[in-house]
Parts: C-alpha cells; structure tokens; sequence
C-alpha cells in the first residue's frame, strides 16, 4: 500500500472519495489521502487498526493529525472507534455528509465544477500544498514562490487573464 499512498499524494489531478459504505482502517486511510470526500450519512468510519493491535498506516499517522488535529487523531487512532458521517464533516475528515441519495449528484457536481478548471493550475496548486507539509515557512514559500513563477507561463494563467479583461468566463482546457 506504500506505493498506493505515494502515487495518490504524486497524483496531479484530484482525488475525490465517495464513501457509501464504510471506511475502517485503510479505507479510512484513503479518505484521508484524497482530495475531497463526501460521504452518505449513513456511513460510518473508523481508526480501526488498534483493534488489531497495530498503529494507522498508510499514511493515516501523517495526514490525520494534519486534517482532523493532533487530539482527534490521537482518540482516532487509540480508541477505534466509530464515528457517523456527520462526525467525520465535523473534525474536517471530509467535505460534507449527504442523504445516500444525493452522494452521487452532489459528488458529480464537484467533478463538473473541477472538469472546468485548469488541470496543470490544479496541479500545481496540489504539488505546493503537499510539498510544503514538510517545509517551514520560509521554505514553503520559497517553494510556493517557484511553483507560482512556473503557473505565469501557463496557457491557463494566459487564459484567466484574458477572460478577466474580456469580462468572461475562462474557457481551459
């Protein structure tokens, strides 16, 4: 799962969970790992891996405390317990709990919205905010800094800027 966790984090387009179900152990890991979530409100979560006797992997040890708080994460991952939909939006583990019907319109909606955006902004935008979980300030910036000279010379940027004068909506591709 290693390199599943490498390859989401490297991935430069986003990762939209759907969870409809259940998300124990690494499923609640990949949450974590995505983008965005939304999950039905009847699905339930869970920091299951104490009651293997094991600690959060793939890469749960990383990104929970980063999303939900260091004091969440610790009574995630100590006690396993389970938690509703409702209480995954509420520590920030995802962007919304929808009625199970709507899960599939309101993820669509995100997608439709995303597919309209410049994906090597969006890209950028992904690569700056994950590199920079490991930098301090001076650096994440220097590193925001670089990546946002590399955004100027984008066909997105020429666009953006055009539509902006034109007073119109930007047409990316």
């Amino acid at each position: 799962l290693g390199r599943v966790v490498e390859a989401m984090l490297e991935c430069r387009v986003p990762i939209v969970a759907k969870v409809n179900g259940d998300a124990v152990g690494a499923g609640l890991a990949i949450t974590v790992l995505s983008d965005f979530a939304y999950a039905a409100e009847d699905a339930t979560f869970s920091c299951a891996f104490v009651h293997a006797g094991l600690i959060p992997d793939t890469g749960g040890s990383f990104l929970l405390p980063r999303l939900v708080g260091l004091r969440a994460a610790k009574r995630l991952a100590f006690t396993g317990e389970f938690f509703d939909a409702a209480e995954a939006a509420n520590l920030g583990l995802i962007n919304g709990a929808v009625p199970p019907e709507e899960l599939d319109e309101r993820v669509d909606d995100l997608l439709a919205t995303l597919a309209d955006r410049p994906t090597e902004t969006i890209g950028l935008a992904k690569q700056t905010i994950h590199d920079n979980l490991g930098r301090q300030w001076p650096d994440a910036i220097d590193h925001e800094i670089m990546l946002q000279v590399q955004a100027y010379g984008t066909d997105a940027h020429e666009e953006g800027v055009a539509a902006f004068l034109d007073d119109r909506d930007p047409e990316f591709e």
